[in-house]
């Protein structure tokens, strides 16, 4: 599943960052989703890091707690591939609803993204840190 329409290469096989316009005068852009966060024969942790890096750049953190977060986010998804509940594509579906957060019209794309996840997959902040 390919989350980006971003054209620009990237040297090192990380996500890059398109800037556009958005809705209410911030910048949004389209972010192309690094191979390793895709992969499935690649190391777990290798996998989970990538992925955290990818979601920080879809959804950029403005402060501490919201980088503590996404952080959680991925050792708690890292977490539940490891124990079969989803199987490795969850992590560009995770991906996907950041993506869509930052699209629409919301104020707190953070917030959407958070909402979506809770009503998704069942994520509750209060029992997924570590």
């Amino acid at each position: 599943m390919d989350v980006s329409t971003s054209s620009s290469p990237s040297t090192d096989g990380r996500a890059t960052r398109t800037p556009g316009p958005r809705p209410g005068g911030g910048q949004a852009g389209s972010v192309r989703v690094s191979p390793v966060a895709l992969r499935a024969d690649i190391d777990p942790g290798t996998r989970l890091m990538a992925f955290y890096e990818t979601l920080v750049q879809t959804l950029r953190p403005r402060s501490v707690s919201d980088r503590t977060c996404f952080r959680r986010v991925a050792l708690w998804l890292g977490d539940q591939v490891k124990a079969g509940r989803f199987d490795d594509d969850m992590y560009a579906r995770v991906l996907l609803y950041a993506r869509e957060a930052t699209t629409g019209y919301a104020r707190n794309p953070h917030a959407v993204f958070m909402s979506t996840l809770r009503k998704e997959l069942d994520y509750d902040p209060k029992h997924a840190s570590r």
